[in-house]
């Protein structure tokens, strides 16, 4: 709305207007830190079932778990590496799907893909991202 719009409100209507946009913020951050909490836990569970069948070692695991520690706290530089680590695993996959032909490592890049865009352009993470860090 335009200033000399709300200039014109009484209070009640302009406190009207700030609880629902602070509930739609509250909403959005809500999203964004189930998104965030989604990914994170996928990421601790692929690194664990990776570790446990010996394609990763320790060190890999130990990293993915503080990664996914410091992206649920909110950490903006834990966000930019996990979008880095997404990309080159889906460089690595279509490598590794040209190679040999497994359907399943296209599913893997597909959803590698699609959780780097909800990390990268979503509203809602960044308003979670923001409020976990700032409080």
């Amino acid at each position: 709305m335009k200033n000399e719009d709300t200039d014109n409100l009484t209070k009640e209507e302009k406190a009207k207007m700030l609880l629902a946009a602070e509930y739609k913020r509250e909403r959005m951050e809500d999203v964004g830190k189930i998104i965030v909490i989604v990914i994170a836990v996928a990421n601790i569970l692929m690194s664990i079932f990776s570790f446990a069948f010996g394609t990763i070692g320790i060190f890999a695991l130990i990293v993915d778990v503080v990664f996914s520690i410091a992206l649920i706290s909110g950490r903006n530089w834990a966000r930019i590496l996990f979008i880095i680590g997404l990309v080159l695993s889906v460089v690595a996959l279509s490598f590794t799907l040209a190679e040999i032909g497994f359907h399943i490592m296209l599913v893997f890049a597909l959803v590698y893909s699609v959780v780097a865009m909800a990390l990268l352009f979503s509203k809602s993470v960044s308003e979670y991202m923001y409020r976990a860090k700032n409080g």
